[in-house]
C-alpha cells in the first residue's frame, strides 16, 4: 500500500513538472534512476600520446591534457598515476614537481630507487577539476654534480615520461541545466572520454522537409564534433521506445507534427491534444502560429542520463525554420529555456566561403596557455583526424604567441614537432616578442588516422649575467614567459591540385564551399529511413570539413530530368536505382551504369575486375563521375537495400573511407571495400539492352571480355607451334642432303 501511494505521488509530481517547464525539470531529476557513480581510468596513450617522451636538460617541463566531459559532475577521489624512468645517476636534489590546472598538487624526489620505471599516485583535488580543458603539467630540477649548471648541457640528465601514466577519475553520471541555448551539449560532449551517441528518431515514411531539416543536422553535429568520436544512427518511433532505457544514446526526434506520436506523450506541456488533433501551444496555453518551427528539450522519461530533443512544426516551411535554428550557431544564444518558438532565422551575413578546413585550437577545447621559467618547457595538443590526407599538397599551423623580451635570442628557441617529427624551429627574439604569428609548413604524410600530437617546445634562456656564475639558481619565474594563443589553427589540405575526379579525394572533390551551400542530395521520390540514414551518415561526415555558422546543403527528389540538371555544381544521388531513377540519367557518364527499370549493372563484367568473385548477395556501389561541364556527380547505391546502406556507411566510417580510390567502389560487405579506376582505363564501353548475363564464377571465361582473349592467346600459340614446327623441319631436311 505504502508503494502504491508513493507511486501515485511520484506521477503527480511527474505531470506537475512538466507543465510547469524549467524550474520543476530540475526537481523532476530527484525522480529519475539512480545513476551509479562512475569510474574511468584513461592512460596518457588513450588520451593520444602514442610514445614515451624524453626530456634533458636540468629544468624542464611537460605538459598534459584531457577534456572533462560538461555531463559529469565530478566526485572526490580523483587520482593521477605518473610511471617515469631517469638517469641513475641524479644528485639527491633532483625532484619532480605536479601541477593539476596550475595548482601545485605534489612532489617526489629522484632517486635511484625510482630511476627504473619509478611511480607517484596523487590525488587531484576535486575543486581542481573543470568542465572542459584540464593540464597536468610535470616541472623537473635535475643535475648530477653539486651545483647543476655544470649540466646545463649534460646529456646524462635526463627523464623518461611513460604513456603507460594514467589518470583515474571519480563522476555522477548525467545532465543538468538542459537549456536550448546551450546546443549541441548534451548531445555532443567535447572529451576523450565519452563516443556520443545520438539516435535521429524519423517518421517511417520521412518527406522532404524532414530530410532536409535532418540532413542540416547532421551536417552540423558533424562539423561541431569534428575531433571526437560519434555515432549517429536514424531510428523509427518505435525502436525509440524499445531503447529508452537500453540504448545509450540521447534522442532527436525530427518530424512535422502530424507525423510523430511523441507528440502524444502526457508529459509535453507545450502540446494540447484534441479528438483527433494535436496542436502546439505556448506553455501558458497560446497556440502557435502553424508557420513558426517549435523546439523542445527534456529528458528521456526515466533516463536522468539520456536528454530528448523534438524538431517540429505544423507546416513543412514550419519545420524548415526549426531545423535551420540547429544547423546555425548564430542561433543558438537567441534560444532560451526548453521550448523555443523560431519565427524566422537570419541567414549568415558572409556569402559562401571556398572550402579551407581548419582547426581551431579553441574549437578543440584549448585555452591560452601560458609557460612561466628560464627552462625547456613543452605545450602539447592532440588532434584527431578522421581521415588520412593523401595530397600533394602540405597542411599548414598558424601560431599566435608572444614572450618576454628579456630572452637571449641565439639560444632561445621554439621548436614544433608533429607526432616526434621534427617540422621547424625558430628563434624567440625581439621581432616575435609581442603578439606574433608564425607559419609551420608540415607536409601531409607526417599526419595518419586518428590521435596526431603537435609539439611546441620552448626554450626561454635569459641575458646570462657573466659576474653570476650561479645564475641559473636564480628562479626567474616571472621573467621568461612563453604564451601560446587559443586561436592558433591547424589548416588541412583541401584536395588534389589539378582538377581530377576521384573517389580518394572525397569529400574535397564533391563540395566547394565550406557552409555545404550549393551540395544537393538527390533522393528518391518515396524515401525511407534507409534514405534517412544514408544521409544522416554522409551529411555528418562532410561536415566534419565544413566551417561558418549554417549548414546550408540541400536534399531534392530525384526523378525528373531537371534534377541532374547539367549545371548544379555537386550533387550526390542515393538509393537504388530502381528507387532513385535520376542515376539512370548519369549512365553515359557512370564507370558502371545500370540496366533501366533494375538494379543490375549494364557491365557485370567490370565486377571481378575490382572486387574478387564470391558469392555475396548484397552489393554496394559508390562511383564519382564528372559531367561535361566538369560538374561532380557522386552515386550511392547498391544492388539491395542493404547493399546501399553499405556503400553510404563507408562514407561515414573514418577506416574505410582512406581506401576510396579511383573511380568506382565496390562493397561485399559493411567492412570490405575494392576500389579501381574503371573509365579512365578503357577506351569503349560494352552497350547491353537485355537482361545482365550472370558473374562469372572464378575460372569461368563465358563473359565476352574475357573470351576473346582466350581465343587470341590460343590462335597466337598454334601460329607459334607451327612456325617453329617448318622451320626445324626446313633444317633437318637441308643437312640430310
Amino acid at each position: 500500500m505504502l508503494f502504491l501511494l508513493r507511486l501515485v505521488a511520484a506521477i503527480v509530481l511527474i505531470v506537475t513538472v512538466a507543465i510547469q517547464s524549467k524550474q520543476a525539470f530540475a526537481r523532476a531529476r530527484e525522480f529519475s534512476d539512480v545513476q551509479e557513480t562512475g569510474n574511468r581510468s584513461i592512460t596518457l596513450e588513450e588520451l593520444g600520446y602514442l610514445e614515451d617522451e624524453t626530456i634533458q636538460g636540468v629544468t624542464a617541463s611537460r605538459s598534459f591534457g584531457f577534456h572533462w566531459p560538461a555531463s559529469w559532475a565530478v566526485l572526490p577521489g580523483n587520482t593521477v598515476t605518473v610511471q617515469f624512468s631517469h638517469s641513475p645517476m641524479l644528485a639527491e636534489y633532483s625532484s619532480m614537481a605536479l601541477d593539476f590546472n596550475f595548482v601545485r598538487i605534489g612532489s617526489v624526489p629522484l632517486t635511484p630507487e625510482t630511476a627504473d620505471h619509478g611511480q607517484v599516485l596523487l590525488e587531484i583535488p576535486a575543486k581542481l577539476i573543470q568542465p572542459g580543458y584540464n593540464s597536468l603539467t610535470l616541472e623537473f630540477y635535475m643535475g648530477i654534480h653539486t651545483n647543476y649548471c655544470e649540466d646545463a648541457e649534460n646529456p646524462g640528465v635526463w627523464v623518461t615520461i611513460h604513456n603507460s601514466s594514467s589518470f583515474n577519475l571519480m563522476y555522477d553520471p548525467g545532465i543538468s541545466d538542459l537549456d536550448l541555448s546551450r546546443f549541441p551539449y548534451p548531445f555532443l560532449d567535447s572529451t576523450e572520454f565519452l563516443v556520443n551517441k545520438i539516435n535521429l528518431v524519423m517518421p517511417a515514411k520521412p518527406n522532404l522537409a524532414e530530410l532536409d531539416a535532418l540532413t542540416r543536422i547532421s551536417a552540423k553535429l558533424g562539423q561541431l564534433n569534428s575531433s571526437n568520436k560519434m555515432e549517429i544512427e536514424v531510428i523509427s518511433e518505435d525502436q525509440a521506445q524499445e531503447q529508452e532505457r537500453t540504448d545509450p544514446g540521447h534522442l532527436v526526434y525530427i518530424g512535422r507534427s502530424d507525423h510523430l506520436d511523441v507528440l502524444d506523450s502526457p508529459e509535453l506541456p507545450f502540446v494540447k491534444h484534441g479528438s483527433n488533433s494535436r496542436t502546439l501551444t505556448t506553455l501558458d496555453g497560446r497556440q502557435i502560429d502553424p508557420n513558426l518551427g517549435v523546439l523542445w528539450i527534456d529528458e528521456v522519461p526515466g533516463s536522468a542520463d539520456k536528454a530528448r530533443l523534438i524538431v517540429t512544426g505544423k507546416t513543412d516551411e514550419a519545420l524548415f525554420l526549426a531545423g535551420r535554428a540547429l544547423a546555425n550557431e548564430s542561433a543558438y544564444p537567441l534560444l532560451n529555456g526548453q521550448l523555443a518558438i523560431i519565427k524566422s532565422i537570419t541567414s549568415p551575413t558572409d556569402t559562401a566561403q571556398p572550402l579551407e578546413p581548419k582547426m581551431v585550437l579553441e574549437k578543440l577545447g584549448y585555452e591560452d596557455i601560458t609557460t612561466h621559467g628560464s627552462y625547456q618547457q613543452s605545450v602539447n595538443y592532440v588532434v584527431n583526424l578522421s581521415r588520412e590526407w593523401q595530397v600533394l599538397t602540405e597542411a599548414s599551423f598558424d601560431l599566435h604567441f608572444a614572450h618576454s623580451e628579456l630572452l637571449q635570442s641565439k639560444n632561445s628557441l621554439l621548436t614544433l614537432s608533429v607526432n616526434n617529427k621534427l617540422v621547424g624551429n625558430t628563434r624567440l627574439d625581439e621581432n616575435n616578442a609581442a603578439d606574433a604569428w608564425l607559419t609551420f609548413r608540415i607536409p601531409a604524410r607526417l599526419f595518419k588516422i586518428g590521435a596526431n600530437e603537435l609539439s611546441l617546445v620552448m626554450n626561454p634562456q635569459l641575458q646570462s649575467d657573466s659576474e653570476d656564475p650561479n645564475q641559473c639558481n636564480d628562479d626567474h619565474y616571472y621573467d621568461a614567459w612563453v604564451t601560446v594563443y587559443s586561436d592558433s589553427r591547424l589548416t588541412l589540405p583541401t584536395g588534389p591540385t589539378v582538377r581530377k575526379l576521384d573517389l580518394g579525394n572525397y569529400p574535397f572533390g564533391f563540395m566547394e564551399n565550406a557552409d555545404l551551400s550549393g551540395t544537393e542530395f538527390v533522393v528518391p521520390a518515396s524515401p525511407n529511413l534507409d534514405t534517412a540514414q544514408a544521409l544522416a551518415w554522409i551529411s555528418s561526415g562532410l561536415g566534419r570539413y565544413t566551417t561558418g555558422e549554417e549548414s546550408l546543403p540541400a536534399v531534392i527528389a530525384g526523378g525528373d530530368p531537371v534534377t541532374v540538371a547539367q549545371e548544379a555544381p555537386f550533387q550526390i544521388l542515393l538509393g537504388e536505382p530502381s528507387q532513385n531513377i535520376s542515376i539512370y540519367q548519369l549512365n553515359d557518364i557512370l564507370p558502371l551504369s545500370f540496366i533501366e527499370g533494375s538494379n543490375k549493372p549494364q557491365n557485370p563484367e567490370l565486377i571481378p575486375e575490382v572486387m574478387p568473385a564470391s558469392q555475396v548477395s548484397s552489393i554496394g556501389y559508390i562511383e564519382a563521375a564528372m559531367t561535361l561541364e566538369g560538374n561532380s556527380r557522386l552515386v550511392v547505391t547498391g544492388n539491395d537495400a542493404q547493399g546501399f546502406k553499405w556503400a553510404a556507411r563507408a562514407l561515414y566510417d573514418p577506416e574505410l573511407m582512406p581506401l576510396l580510390e579511383g573511380d568506382l567502389a565496390i562493397l561485399g560487405s559493411q567492412d570490405a571495400i575494392y576500389a579501381d579506376t574503371i573509365l579512365q582505363a578503357q577506351d569503349t564501353r560494352v552497350e547491353t539492352t537485355s537482361a545482365a548475363p550472370a558473374l562469372p564464377e572464378e575460372g569461368d571465361y563465358s563473359n565476352p571480355s574475357a573470351r576473346w582473349i582466350v581465343w587470341l592467346a590460343g590462335a597466337i600459340f598454334l601460329t607459334t607451334i607451327v612456325i617453329i614446327s617448318g622451320t626445324l623441319i626446313t633444317s633437318t631436311s637441308k643437312r640430310k642432303k
